[in-house]
C-alpha cells in the first residue's frame, strides 16, 4: 500500500510539472503574437 501510494503521488507529480510546462508554453506562445 505504502508503495502504491508513492507511485500515485509521483504520477501526481510528474502530471502537475507537466501541465504547468505545457501551460507556460501556451502562455508564452500567445504573448508573442
Amino acid at each position: 500500500m505504502n508503495t502504491s501510494k508513492k507511485r500515485a503521488a509521483g504520477m501526481a507529480g510528474f502530471a502537475s510539472v507537466l501541465w504547468l510546462g505545457l501551460t507556460a508554453a501556451v502562455a508564452a506562445n500567445h504573448r508573442r503574437r
